[in-house]
């Protein structure tokens, strides 16, 4: 079995004097959602996180840290899940007023390849009893729950949208996409990111962009909260007047850097894409359609591109779902009562921008069902 116990430490350091708890990637997510609310309880002798004043307040102590560090290059599947994991270590150490540190054990070794080095960071403790984020303090229940789809993550979703907004910035200049970058705190990232990664005015972005999970959504799993929508969603949300450019961000089709469950179903996510690139070519023949999926688009350019768009339009998939909450233009995304709850709840009055989309989905298991000829009827229907 797994040893749970924390490494504890006193550390000093420009942040805080505070007593650091070190933890490692078994705290995370699925497994680690009770277990990181059992450890900040037990460092500031609570019983429910956010109900009672920490210990280290009325001892007149600077705040614990949580500090967490992970093997970011081991973590490089599965990404949005990982980031819903930060966050929602985020807000337990914030509705338990303690300090969080995050950082990969490579450094930004990765930074090119994976999002989590982007997320390094300190992130400090709320000062007072006031909660500074989105909706209000949120039920200290839902935060230590086991289920995914109680997590209430929306009480960060501003945090989400300037966490988005500041990596595409530094990865890809201003552009003309941002007003005032002031409040991005672009420093930072200035600060541990290398040069050659940074403000990459060379790489091209699009007016509309779309994400599409393809691959195990076509043949691997089974799950009901995966699936597809119809091509004529998109049409719905992006205008024909102003859009030049459309991309469109999927697996690659080189078979050699798709993850294992992503391979029987290339050809077709290939035949698919092909389609959903005629059917918009059509509806926008002024348009230039693009496919980025080569091994130059990787994931951090990739989550900067769909954060830059006008438009940006995610199907059901934890992968999209950030980029769609932070972009600078329009973000919608498919809502689902299992898979990313916490984003249907994010009102208009917090992110005024972002939308759901209320159209017809069509499951991997139904896909499996039907077959791939009835399943394109589907997304090629037209109004």
């Amino acid at each position: 079995m797994m040893d749970r116990t924390p490494n504890l430490s006193t550390v000093t350091s420009k942040q805080s004097l505070g007593t650091s708890y070190a933890i490692g990637s078994d705290y995370f997510f699925w497994s680690g959602t009770s277990d990181i609310c059992t450890l900040i309880q037990n460092m500031t002798a609570v019983d429910i996180l956010g109900e009672e004043e920490p210990a280290y307040v009325a001892a007149m102590e600077p705040p614990p840290i949580v500090n967490l560090t992970v093997d970011c290059e081991a973590l490089s599947g599965h990404t949005g899940n990982w980031i819903t994991a930060i966050y929602h270590l985020r807000l337990a150490a914030a509705l338990g007023r303690v300090d969080f540190q995050f950082q990969c054990s490579t450094g930004m070794a990765s930074v090119e390849t994976s999002m989590l080095p982007w997320f390094s960071g300190y992130y400090p403790a709320p000062s007072n009893e006031t909660w500074p984020y989105d909706l209000g303090r949120p039920d200290g229940n839902l935060v230590c729950s086991k289920k995914y789809s109680r997590l209430p993550l929306q009480h960060l979703a501003s945090e989400m949208q300037r966490d988005m907004r500041r990596i595409a910035v530094a990865m890809l200049g201003p552009r003309e996409k941002v007003v005032d970058a002031t409040d991005l705190n672009l420093a930072s990232l200035a600060e541990s990111v290398p040069d050659e990664f940074l403000n990459r005015k060379d790489i091209e972005i699009d007016d509309a962009a779309i994400h599409f999970r393809c691959g195990d959504v076509f043949g691997y799993t089974t799950k009901t909260q995966y699936g597809v929508i119809q091509f004529r969603e998109y049409v719905k949300r992006i205008p024909k007047a102003t859009t030049k450019t459309i991309g469109i961000h999927t697996q690659p089709f080189d078979v050699s850097l798709l993850r294992n469950y992503d391979k029987d179903a290339a050809d077709t996510c290939k035949v698919v894409i092909g389609i959903m690139v005629n059917y918009l070519q059509h509806e926008y023949p002024n348009a230039t359609i693009t496919v980025r999926n080569t091994q130059n688009d990787t994931i951090p350019l990739t989550y900067a591109r769909l954060a830059m768009g006008a438009q940006t339009m995610t199907s059901t998939s934890t992968f999209g779902i950030f980029p769609a909450i932070g972009t600078f233009g329009e973000g919608f995304f498919q809502p689902n009562a299992k898979l990313n709850k916490f984003a249907a709840n994010i009102s208009e009055s917090v992110l005024p921008n972002v939308h759901t989309i209320d159209g017809p989905m069509m499951s991997s298991p139904e896909i499996a069902k039907k077959g791939l000829e009835r399943t394109i009827k589907f997304l090629t229907e037209r109004p």
